[in-house]
């Protein structure tokens, strides 16, 4: 039987309390859901609490939100990339956990090695990508130039352009205008 009065009882309370206390901070600031499941993954690496059960009783969060925090926080850094600035969503997550449970971690890190940054894409197209492995050409992987009948400007369609290449884009359009004048 553990003494209450053993230093390492104490020790273990007085860093469980501490964890509340940063918890109950983190809620307050509207924490995003990546941050909470780091702070969820610290707990349990550290030992305070052996199970995410057991961590969500003793910070009174519900099972549920914390697993679904740890989830993203799963989520491969190489993966993440693809999805460039963007947040992963708890949602997105469990799509890519279902991915991987159809096709294999191994191909789904080989498909996100090959597809690279891929922030010009929808969420939906990425994810489809991310399980075939190419990007669907039926996105529009070409180019339209839409002529408004009401104004005088042309709406260029270009899926695949990064946003750091526009300014290029822009000047590579100038210099073919004044080309044509």
């Amino acid at each position: 039987m553990t003494d209450i009065a053993d230093p390492a009882v104490l020790d273990l309370a007085r860093r469980r309390a501490d964890s509340k206390a940063r918890y109950l901070n983190l809620r307050r600031s509207d924490a995003a859901p990546i941050e909470l499941g780091r702070f969820f993954a610290e707990l349990l690496a550290y030992g305070l609490w052996p199970t995410q059960a057991a961590v969500a009783e003793g910070i009174g969060e519900s099972p549920l939100k914390v697993s679904r925090c740890l989830k993203l926080v799963r989520v491969p850094q190489q993966i993440a990339t693809v999805f460039g600035d963007r947040t992963v969503s708890r949602r997105t997550a469990t799509m890519l956990a279902e991915i991987a449970a159809r096709i294999g971690e191994n191909k789904l890190l080989e498909n996100a090695r090959r597809l690279g940054t891929r922030d010009d894409l929808p969420i939906g197209e990425i994810l489809r990508a991310l399980q075939t492995g190419e990007v669907n050409a039926a996105t529009g992987a070409e180019m339209r130039l839409v002529r408004n009948p009401k104004e005088n400007y042309l709406r260029l369609y270009l899926p695949r352009v990064a946003r750091q290449d526009i300014g290029k884009l822009e000047a590579k359009i100038r210099l073919a205008m004044q080309l044509l004048s």
